[in-house]
Parts: structure tokens; sequence; C-alpha cells
């Protein structure tokens, strides 16, 4: 097995230890949560200009692999909008229940996973805003007591990146060995990339966007209008727990529609109509029922907070990696020459096209930034880095990308990933 020599994840000393166990009580393929409350010395401020009072910052986070942290690579791995801190799969506690894990084929024990927590330190931050357990609409306000609802100030994912920095701030950690996400992920590891130069070697982003398109702000933009529009959005004043459940479902129902694509929705399902017995005005199709139950699972099951949906959707499409600068050049320019990243997208992905990360590869190509940039064949949309059926072409990137042994194509993530494709062409 390779062993790392690279990138080892250096640590500070933590700012308030009283408030956190130590990451050493870790057993090797251990997991733990946490939410924790660092000790700011001001109020924390947004891309915006706007602040969060320092009291009412909270992060939620969880942790796996071994300690010590000094012996292992340190990953940062950001969640997209729809994903909690549970990359991987959790047994029931006396607190809480079971836990699915929303990249469990990617993240896990073994040489078989893009992310083998066995070679390295993985630390998962909720986002800003998320309804997730990090501060949000659904957290206290600490200058009113009450939760912030509808009043929460609109976050963006550079925000989101800058949580994710406080978090290794309270840890200790100095710095990562990579920053990794999938589509709003994606957007907080290359702002990360952008606004943390110091403190990654590597950066991974996939199914995302370095500057949103009109085209996808067009589609969030009627997803949110069905929240909007639901009388029992009560212009955000509804109570905790309750909201505009059908507008959430319409927007969900749309949201599969541009998750997905076309090409796995001919293949997956029939045209046949169903007729409902004895009623033959009662028609439905085999799509139709399918995207019924997406909108239930995700009004019922997971009972995703409107304000929050609403303002990641937003800030999604505030996605902007040149934003604080002239321009999305000069954006760039903050990723210095000597990092090192892997851009992937996929095929049908049609809410952030292939040409949006292509873009962005190009830019730092003509700066000698290097990068790997691919598009995955896949049937699946956006969603392809969460099916599990993917995982498979996912792993092996990642796999390589993340290896510095010289012995195992020369231990150059990018040059490691150009001779695997080499590879895989060839076969």
């Amino acid at each position: 097995m390779a062993r790392f020599a690279l990138g080892i994840g250096r640590c500070l000393p933590r700012k308030n230890p009283s408030s956190l166990r130590c990451l050493s009580t870790l057993k090797s393929s251990s997991s733990r949560v946490e939410t924790i409350r660092p000790e700011l010395d001001t109020d924390f401020l947004l891309a915006s200009g706007k602040t969060i009072p320092k009291e009412s910052i909270q992060i939620k986070y969880s942790s796996y692999g071994e300690d010590p942290l000094k012996n292992k690579p340190i990953l940062l791995l950001c969640p997209s909008m729809s994903n909690s801190v549970f990359a991987m799969d959790e047994e029931a506690t006396a607190e809480n229940g079971a836990e699915r894990g929303w990249w469990r084929k990617v993240v896990g024990s073994g040489a078989n996973f893009g992310i083998d927590i066995d070679k390295f330190q993985i630390i998962c931050g909720a986002p800003l805003g998320s309804p997730f357990g990090s501060t949000s609409p659904l957290t206290i306000n600490t200058d009113t007591g009450n939760p912030w609802g509808k009043a929460f100030p609109q976050v963006t994912p550079q925000d989101m990146a800058k949580l994710q920095a406080l978090l290794l701030d309270h840890l200790g950690i100095e710095k990562v060995f990579a920053v990794i996400g999938g589509s709003m992920g994606g957007m907080q590891s290359l702002q990360f990339a952008a606004n943390f130069p110091n403190r990654y070697d590597r950066f991974v982003s996939i199914a995302a966007t370095a500057q949103t398109s009109p085209a996808t702000v067009a589609l969030r933009s009627v997803q949110r209008a069905a929240v909007r529009t639901d009388p029992e959005y009560k212009d955000g004043d509804y109570e905790l727990g309750q909201g505009p459940k059908q507008g959430m479902a319409v927007a969900r129902m749309f949201g599969t529609i541009c998750y997905r694509s076309p090409e796995e929705f001919t293949k997956r399902f029939d045209w046949y109509p169903t007729v409902g017995v004895g009623d033959v005005d009662n028609v439905s199709f085999e799509v139709e029922r399918y995207l019924q139950y997406q909108a239930t699972k995700f009004v019922s099951n997971v009972n995703y907070d409107a304000n929050c949906y609403l303002l990641l959707s937003k800030g999604m499409d505030m996605m902007d990696i040149g934003a604080g600068t002239m321009s999305f050049e000069d954006g760039t320019k903050r990723i210095p020459n000597d990092k090192q990243g892997l851009l992937l997208s996929y095929s049908t992905d049609r809410l952030t096209p292939a040409e949006d990360l292509e873009r962005l590869s190009e830019t730092l190509g003509r700066r000698g930034v290097s990068v790997h940039y691919e598009v995955l064949q896949s049937q699946f949309g956006h969603d392809a880095f969460l099916i599990e059926s993917q995982a498979v072409e996912l792993n092996m990137r990642l796999r390589a990308f993340l290896e510095t042994d010289a012995s195992i194509y020369g231990g150059h993530g990018v040059h490691n990933v150009r001779a695997l494709v080499k590879e895989l062409l060839l076969d």
C-alpha cells in the first residue's frame, strides 16, 4: 500500500480547547459528529458586507479516519445543498437514528474507495445556511433570541468557504492536503481554493461551476417561484417544521428534472400510460409517479426547510470566483501556480453544463496552474456524482489525483489522472 509523504496536515493550537473533545480519541475507521461554537473576536463578515453576530455562529461537522492527524493527510469535504455531514453510513445511537451516507460508495475504508479513510483524515462541515446543523435560518439569532427564519442574510459559496476555514481554525488545522466537493460543495471547494491559497495543496470540484450561467439561474428561479407562490409560505413567516409543502414538492419535482437527464428518463421509464380502474380520464405516466415519489420523499422524509432552500438556491446563483475582484480571470489568479486541480463534469448535466468547468480549466491552464479537466460520460445528469452505480469511474480518478507515491504514476496528482485516463483509453 502506498505511503503518503506530502501534504501532511499541519496543526495549530486550538483556540478554545475546552469546547471540543480531542480528535486523538478517534480510532481507525471510526467517526464522530459534533456541533461547535467557535470563539470569535468579531462578528462573522459576509461577502455582502452584512454580518452574523459572533455568538450566533455554530458549525456541525463530522470527522472520519484514525488519529494522530500529524501522520495522515487531511481532506476537507464540502457537502452539496441536499447533503448533511454524513458522507458515510452511521449506525443508530441512543441519541440519533441511523444515517445513510450520501457518498457511501466514494468515502470508506479500503482501496476500492476514491477517498480511503485508512489513508486520510476527513473533515466534513455542514455549509453555512443549510438545514443540517450549522448557522442557518433554523438556528437562533442571539440578538433576538429567536430562530433567524427569513431574516437570515443572503450567503454565497464564498461565505460557505469562509465558514469551512473557520472550522479548520477551531480544530487547529493550518492546512489540508485537499479540499473536495460536488455541486454546491464543488463551488465551496473553488472558493476555498481562491480565498485560502495557503491552506491546501490540491482542490477537486465536481459537477460545479466557477460562475453560474444565466441558464442555470433561470432553472433555479422557477423552483424558487414554486415555493414562494404557495400560500403556506406566508412570506417566510411559517412555523418551523411546517411551511409551503406543496410549493417545495413542485420545486423538487422540477429540480429532479434538472438534476437528471432526458437520456435517463427515456431509458428508465416507458411511455405507456396507466388508466385508473373505472376512470378512463384518470391517466398517469410512470415518470410522473417517479417525480411525485421524489417530491413526497423530500417533503415528508427530509422536510427540507423552505427558507434554507431559498437561501441556498439564490446563493448558488451568486457563485462567482471573481467576487471581490475586477473579473472572472482576476478571481482565478488567486489560485497559485503551485496548486493542482481536478475538475470533473458530466456529459448530460444540464444544471451546470460541462462548459462551465471547461472555462475555468482553460483560464487556469493559461496561467500555468496544473489542472485535469474531464467530462465523464453518464446518463444520470448533474446527480451522477451521487449515484452509487457511477462511483467506479469517479473513484478511480479521485484515488489517482490524491496519490502522492512516486511509484504510482509518478506521484503528481494531475499527471496521475492523465496517466490513468490514457490507460483506460488504451484498454
